[in-house]
């Protein structure tokens, strides 16, 4: 009887909330885990949260035993969201064999975006001091990660050439575009007939300082004001959501906007099938090669969708700016809405045009193949 190989054990370590359904972070850790071949002995490695956004501490430290007891093991291979993560494994890798694959996605490095950030005045850095320390050191940290690690798995080509930038080798990078879970193809344009119904709108986000929630809150008062029959839908959860429900009520919006809390991922797709329109500013001062997932999402199910010129998000819509914030205030937001509103069949069509293109470019099968063709190039 012939003898069982052993599985190749591969390792993946994030430390975003992996199991949440409706954050874009975690949906791509939990697309990309999947996507790793069943060859693969694979475990996820990852901290519980309690709450939003609020990792459970007594977890970390159970989190960081069997990182560094994976590690000490040989013959490992271990994918890691961002550089950091990455570090130790590196430093360690001619010792225990180890190859180290680093997931960038479409921000290649951490501390780029949190500098970005930092330039936003909706952003609060941080003033502890142990905080600003590690912020200091935090960039030597990940481009050793970079110029050491076997293989990256980056999203874009404006990721790649940033990452060639901070000293990855051109030949270790797979490009790998993101997708969406087959639960968001499923999706049939709406009509909208002026006047005989209501334009129905849609939000996800965290509900985070920096989200921008507010000017789109005001933009409904003053379409409200103007006679226009109009509902937004906000869905997700977060620190600022009790001053958001206070400005709602304040401006006498409860039946115009509607709170619908945190859902699923696969709920949050039959939700969005529901709204005429997607209203998603984000800040400007992201990293320059960030793709979000709940743009691509929107994008792929034919939305017509008022964004910002954030990141790389405008690389989805193949030229088409007109829906494009330059600034995101009440007053752009209420004339961009109008202007669908005015303008429905013709952006139903430009969008429904754009999401066959992305459909065609970006799907599990090229990701799960992409991911196997990266594999086998470094397994032992």
């Amino acid at each position: 009887m012939k003898k069982k190989t052993a599985k190749q054990r591969l390792i993946f370590c994030t430390f975003s909330d992996f199991k949440a359904g409706n954050q874009g972070d975690s949906v791509n850790d939990r697309k990309l885990f999947g996507a790793i071949p069943s060859d693969y002995e694979k475990i996820a490695l990852y901290p519980n949260y309690k709450g939003v956004n609020k990792i459970d501490k007594k977890s970390i430290f159970k989190y960081f035993i069997r990182y560094i007891n994976e590690i000490v093991s040989s013959n490992r291979i271990f994918i890691t969201r961002a550089p950091k993560l990455a570090l130790l494994p590196v430093i360690l890798k001619k010792i225990f064999k180890n190859r180290i694959v680093i997931r960038m996605g479409c921000t290649p490095v951490v501390f780029i975006e949190r500098r970005a950030f930092a330039r936003n005045p909706e952003f609060q850095y941080s003033k502890n001091l142990f905080k600003r320390l590690f912020y200091f050191i935090e960039p030597h940290l990940e481009l050793y990660a970079i110029r050491h690690a076997d293989k990256f798995i980056i999203e874009n080509q404006r990721a790649k050439n940033m990452a060639i930038f901070y000293g990855a080798d051109p030949k270790k990078i797979k490009i790998i575009p993101y997708y969406v879970e087959d639960y968001f193809l499923k999706s049939q344009p709406l009509n909208f007939e002026k006047g005989k119904e209501s334009f129905r709108i849609g939000y996800t986000g965290r509900f985070s300082l920096y989200d921008l929630l507010n000017p789109i809150i005001d933009a409904i008062s003053l379409l409200k004001d103007q006679s226009y029959k109009i509902q937004l839908f906000l869905i997700g959860d977060g620190i600022t959501r009790q001053n958001l429900e206070k400005n709602v009520k304040e401006k006498n919006l409860e039946e115009n906007i509607i709170f619908l809390g945190s859902k699923p991922h696969r709920e949050v797709s039959d939700l969005i099938n529901q709204y005429h329109c997607l209203v998603l500013p984000m800040l400007n001062n992201i990293c320059p090669s960030a793709v979000a997932i709940k743009i691509l999402e929107g994008v792929i199910k034919g939305k017509i969708i008022i964004t910002t010129y954030s990141g790389n998000n405008v690389s989805l819509f193949l030229g088409n700016e007109d829906l494009i914030l330059k600034e995101c205030t009440s007053n752009t937001i209420a004339e961009k809405i109008k202007f669908v509103y005015e303008n429905y069949d013709k952006y139903k069509k430009i969008s429904i045009n754009i999401s066959n293109f992305q459909k065609k470019n970006r799907s599990k099968q090229i990701y799960q193949k992409k991911i196997r063709e990266m594999l086998s190039e470094i397994s032992l």
